[in-house]
């Protein structure tokens, strides 16, 4: 059970992969989930919370989808779903959305680098916004506990990029100076009392990547050095 939000969250691994299957507000449906997802992804011999003759229908229904569809129609069911939000974790569709506003989806994680319910900017698409989280929950948690949305392979990848680049150009930039960005696209101040953090720039999360993998620019640029803070020896 999630804390903040007080629903019932259901994952399962899949191939070394911890897949999120989205939140819900009594702990059956969120098993029933678990079960439904884990017949179709790892078959039909699969360890389930309840029988698996319940599920036989919907197992016929949903044969032969992918995997992401199999994540996708779940997350439609959960109970945030049904509220407006995206089927994306730490996504939601943003109150300007039926206006010409073009960034209609907010990224926004529960607690980050000590603050709570952080802002981390609107997007516009579901996808952009969703990765965007990730990478928060990458940053504040570290890649091997993240439950993140999209494979996190991708974002060590990005990672590697950004190390890359930082080790051929000087890092002059100060973390999360996104204003002039945030500014082009902020719709108008919310009355007193009522703001949400609108007007905070998000922080710069493609450049804290690196560090969440344990990347480091080499000497002069020459390459990237990998080194795992996971692995790293106690008392370094």
């Amino acid at each position: 059970q999630h804390k903040l939000t007080g629903r019932w969250e259901a994952s399962l691994w899949v191939r070394g992969k911890q897949l999120y299957l989205g939140g819900w507000d009594d702990a059956e449906k969120a098993a029933r989930a678990h079960d439904l997802a884990a017949l179709l992804l790892k078959g039909q011999q699969a360890p389930t919370n309840l029988d698996r003759g319940e599920y036989a229908e919907q197992c016929r229904e949903l044969r032969g989808r992918t995997q992401e569809e199999v994540i996708a129609h779940l997350r439609r069911g959960s109970c945030a779903f049904a509220r407006g939000r995206s089927r994306y974790r730490g996504v939601s569709g943003h109150k300007a959305a039926n206006t010409n506003f073009k960034r209609p989806w907010e990224a926004r994680i529960g607690s980050f680098k000590g603050r709570v319910n952080v802002f981390l900017g609107l997007f516009e698409t579901e996808e952009e916004a969703a990765r965007q989280y990730d990478r928060a929950l990458i940053v504040s948690k570290g890649p091997t506990v993240a439950k993140t949305n999209f494979n996190m392979e991708d974002y060590r990848r990005e990672a590697e990029e950004a190390a890359a680049e930082a080790a051929d150009s000087p890092a002059d930039t100060p973390e999360g100076d996104w204003a002039p960005e945030w500014e082009q696209w902020a719709p108008p101040a919310a009355a007193p009392g009522r703001s949400r953090g609108h007007r905070s720039a998000p922080p710069n999360l493609k450049r804290m990547l690196p560090a969440a993998f344990g990347l480091r620019a080499a000497g002069g640029g020459a390459g990237i050095s990998r080194e795992s803070a996971v692995d790293r020896p106690a008392g370094e």
